[in-house]
């Protein structure tokens, strides 16, 4: 398996092509007879070579959907987890400020504040959004350091909001200014202490915490095992251990060896365990990258070498431990992008109807055919859609790129590399040159995003043929809905070469977060007003 990927590596991106140094050769005048006869052999074999790469790629590297029912089973579980901690830290902040209130009052021989209850509301709503942007929730093997930071920076930022909020409405004593900084002294002593014997109290109830398999070699996991069980209040339940073999032998009723990822998901999802912590071994850079788009949590014990998801890093009593996350697959980044596709796509569709008519009619007039053209391209998990646009091109393009190429050899190599022709002949004049240099040819495609086959924003859709080029990198390309723009059209578009695109598709991949979204966004009219790379 990995000659046959070396092959396919070493075909696309050595920059040449056998198909093309066979075409030259036939068509060269220096040739033998002999030559002849034997070129029409040779290509047939390289096509089918090339043919058998291309399944293995596919059978090897396209990424599987992550399990629905893990996904809901650790919402369910981080719910459970989050929720006792965060009722424990409000009571203690409202507790806090009660106790503040108090004791200032009586220190300045005044009644009990009166506006207690006006700013106990917002101290709570500023004080749980913060902790849970600090992600201190759902806290199962939370770094105790930035657990600390983030209780503590939590109740401060939210008495300064509410003390800018009163200066704004001008409603801020100086009796009710001292009562706030008393409160931020307090809560920022018991705040934590309360947090640690909850998290204690709450270790003795099976339902807390995140079930957890651990992989690994048998000494390691054991040691992992003993740790977790003895630590119920880092938030992990251990409910199975697996060592990573050739072989499915059981070794106890619990121990289960298991080479493939594919049965580490199944066992996980039967034991309702949505989160794998991966003990050192030689291989668990794979086994991450693997996992990591099908389980909502994988965190690795020991040093890791980081196969560039990781998120955050945990420094437990006596463990170093790394966490790894792919965003998109949890439920709420999902659903946060495709709402924002289908808003975006309707709203597109509605305003841009008029010049999309116009478009259509002008394609009409200049060119006898249909207005639309479907090419077929590789989705999300490997399935297959038609990606919609103006038709650019004359009917029979496929017989003029041909008829060019053979008039023009020298142009195949740019054929084969980028699948693009920088004057292609194929377009229709006028109207197909303006609507490519403008990429108005791809307003067609809001309907791809409006249906869920595309998103507004990720990896361009390529074609089967292009898969070979991304060799094992398709893993991390399957796993994303194709996007209208990205940051290959960002970042030069056709000035950049394939293995650019490549190394920026995985990038977004591996780096995707709502904030690089908009960034993309953002840069997407500039660079189609620019026209830099278009053609």
């Amino acid at each position: 398996m990995q000659k046959v990927i070396s092959q396919a590596n070493l075909i696309c991106f050595s920059g040449t092509d056998p198909r093309a140094s066979i075409t030259t050769d036939f068509m060269s005048t220096s040739a033998t007879p002999n030559e002849y006869l034997l070129e029409p052999a040779k290509q047939g074999v390289d096509t089918a070579s090339e043919s058998v790469q291309l399944q293995e790629i596919i059978e090897r590297h396209t990424g599987k959907p992550p399990s629905r029912e893990l996904s809901l089973t650790y919402i369910w579980q981080v719910a459970l987890t989050a929720c006792p901690l965060l009722v424990v830290d409000l009571l203690v902040t409202a507790c806090c400020l009660a106790a503040a209130t108090f004791l200032v009052c009586n220190v300045a021989g005044t009644d009990p504040y009166s506006g207690f209850w006006k700013q106990l509301p917002a101290v709570l709503l500023l004080q749980s959004a913060l902790l849970c942007l600090h992600g201190v929730y759902p806290g199962a093997g939370l770094n105790p350091v930035a657990e600390l930071r983030g209780l503590i920076r939590s109740t401060i930022l939210s008495y300064l909001a509410l003390t800018g909020l009163n200066v704004i409405l001008g409603q801020l004593p100086r009796l009710e200014a001292t009562i706030f900084a008393t409160s931020v002294l307090i809560t920022v002593l018991l705040l934590p202490l309360a947090r640690t014997l909850s998290r204690y109290m709450m270790g003795h109830f099976s339902w807390w915490g995140i079930r957890v398999l651990v992989v690994g070699e048998t000494e390691q996991r054991t040691i992992t095992c003993r740790k977790l069980i003895k630590h119920h209040e880092w938030g992990y339940r251990p409910v199975g251990d697996f060592k990573c073999t050739t072989s499915l032998r059981p070794e106890a009723s619990d121990l289960i060896d298991s080479e493939r990822h594919d049965d580490l998901v199944e066992i996980a999802r039967r034991k309702k365990a949505p989160a794998i912590l991966i003990c050192p071994s030689p291989d668990r850079y794979e086994l991450v990258r693997r996992l990591v788009f099908q389980i909502p949590r994988v965190v690795a014990f020991g040093d890791a070498e980081s196969p560039d998801y990781t998120r955050a890093s945990s420094h437990s009593t006596h463990t170093y431990t790394t966490e790894f996350n792919f965003p998109l697959l949890h439920f709420g980044p999902r659903l946060l992008k495709r709402f924002s596709d289908i808003v975006v796509s309707l709203i597109a569709l509605g305003l841009f109807a008029i010049p999309m008519a116009l478009i259509a009619l002008f394609i009409k007039l200049k060119s006898p055919g249909p207005v639309f053209f479907g090419h077929k391209r590789c989705g999300q998990h490997g399935k297959t859609f038609r990606a919609w646009k103006f038709r650019s091109m004359v009917c029979n393009a496929d017989e003029v790129l041909q008829q060019h190429l053979r008039e023009h050899p020298e142009l195949r190599d740019e054929w084969e590399r980028d699948q693009k022709l920088k004057d292609d002949p194929r377009v229709i004049p006028g109207v197909g040159t303006i609507i490519r240099k403008w990429s108005l040819d791809e307003f067609p495609q809001f309907w791809n995003v409006l249906v869920g086959q595309m998103s507004l924003i990720g990896p361009r859709p390529i074609v089967e043929s292009e898969i070979s080029k991304y060799s094992d990198r398709y893993f991390d390309y399957s796993h994303m809905t194709p996007g209208i723009t990205g940051l290959w059209q960002v970042s030069g578009r056709n000035n950049t070469t394939y293995e650019e695109r490549v190394a920026l598709d995985r990038y977004y991949v591996r780096n995707w977060s709502i904030w690089l979204d908009l960034l993309i966004l953002a840069k997407t009219p500039a660079a189609v007003l620019t026209n830099r790379g278009a053609y």
